[in-house]
């Protein structure tokens, strides 16, 4: 596909299915050369948003939607139908609710966000124990949620919620890859502000008014086992610096972005590292200990 200024120009293409959004808004699924998209309309300082975290998510081996500059009737990004067979997707807030309607005979009607444990990974895994009773999928489904609360605090994005992570129901059920950065590097480590992800780990500490980011992923980690320690840990010593990931996608939109993308972004990168690299080694001292 021709690119012009950076955006690929899409041309004959033709219109699968359009889906609406939780805000409301529409969003088309097109199909090029037997492949089907989706496009989001939007500025472009967030299509390089998007794309940006894509990058970073690339760069720790967290599957993620793979995001392009595109032009289709207005701009905005273009990315792969994770799901081209149209499975049935299933929410993991669904997948919870549907095992305390089991677990507590709950009202369906019932907000099921009144349940503090709600947000507890063992409840996560029972839950999906529940629904698939295969010891293999539940840890691959497990890995890979896990993985996404990692992501989403590693860019502090605050739009991370339950029915932001999906599980597509193909003959191997899989978890939707990571998408829509709309909201990332709004978390504020000298303030109060933080991502749904560490409020789906500890959610007593926002019942508690502990609402420092810094204390909330210390809390996380002291209280979480060791292979998730682990796993947080070695993810986080994946990270490239911003250097590196935007030599990678100069390469591939084939245009400078150093003055398109905003430094606000880039910044806010640099010091989600260096704090969250304060916490792991403080961590590491007081384990000691």
């Amino acid at each position: 596909m021709e690119r012009k200024d950076g955006y690929l120009v899409l041309q004959e293409v033709s219109l699968k299915k359009i889906i609406e959004r939780d805000n409301g808004k529409e969003m088309p699924i097109i199909e090029i050369e037997n492949q089907q998209y989706y496009f989001k309309e939007c500025d472009e300082e967030i299509a390089l948003l998007n794309i940006f975290c894509s990058e970073i998510a690339k760069s720790v081996d967290i599957k993620t939607v793979d995001y392009d500059l595109a032009i289709y009737n207005n701009k905005g990004i273009i990315s792969n139908n994770y799901n081209q067979s149209f499975d049935e997707e299933v929410t993991l807030l669904q997948l919870l609710k549907d095992y305390y309607i089991h677990l507590v005979e709950i009202d369906e009607a019932q907000d099921i966000y009144d349940f503090n444990d709600l947000y507890n990974l063992e409840v996560i895994w029972e839950s999906l124990n529940y629904r698939y009773q295969d010891k293999r999928i539940v840890k691959k489904l497990m890995d890979e949620i896990i993985d996404s609360f990692v992501l989403q605090i590693f860019i502090g994005n605050q739009d991370l919620h339950y029915k932001n992570i999906s599980i597509i129901e193909a003959d191997d059920p899989f978890i939707c890859p990571n998408y829509d950065y709309d909201r990332a590097f709004l978390v504020d480590f000298a303030h109060s502000f933080y991502p749904y992800a560490l409020e789906g780990f500890y959610r007593e500490k926002v019942k508690t008014g502990k609402k420092n980011p810094e204390e909330v992923i210390e809390e996380i980690l002291l209280s979480s086992d060791n292979s998730f320690r682990e796993r947080f840990i070695s993810k986080f010593h994946l990270l490239l610096p911003k250097e590196v990931l935007l030599l990678s996608i100069q390469n591939k939109l084939g245009i400078d972005i150093s003055n398109r993308i905003p430094k606000y972004y880039l910044n806010k990168y640099d010091s989600y590292i260096e704090n969250i690299k304060e916490i792991i080694e403080a961590l590491s001292s007081s384990l000691k200990m």
